[in-house]
């Protein structure tokens, strides 16, 4: 029925075999939360290193400490461009705050269960 490039991700094959909607949802959230945990640890052995923490700091302090809309370059270029700029400063930011959110989480959560409790307890999960 689909392509060879389709994904599955809200499971509705599985459901249709059998598996409940709360148990695809489940699964997937499982996968989802192993694959984020992983990678949040993988994020903090890059940066725990002099060098590392070196160019996050320096990275903190070009992205997120520095003014992402600047009314010089709006009276420059224009409103539309300073905002566009913006815009794109803030997604640098978020980038940035990423990494520091994946080392606090490799920093406070030594396992896959610490973690998806972690989640859950913030409420970002809706069990039916």
């Amino acid at each position: 029925m689909f392509d060879q490039g389709y994904t599955n991700p809200l499971g509705f094959e599985e459901a249709s075999q059998g598996k409940s909607p709360v148990d695809v949802q489940e699964e997937i959230f499982k996968k989802k939360s192993r694959e984020r945990y992983e990678y949040c640890l993988k994020m903090a052995s890059i940066f725990k290193s002099k060098q590392g923490k070196e160019v996050l700091s320096v990275w903190r302090e070009n992205t997120i400490e520095s003014s992402s809309f600047s009314p010089t370059l709006a009276q420059q270029v224009g409103l539309d461009a300073a905002n566009a700029h913006a815009y794109a400063r803030e997604g640098q930011n978020a980038f940035v705050r990423d990494i520091e959110s994946c080392i606090e989480i490799a920093r406070t959560c030594k396992t896959l269960d610490q973690f998806t409790a972690a989640i859950n307890q913030l409420g970002t999960v809706n069990k039916i």
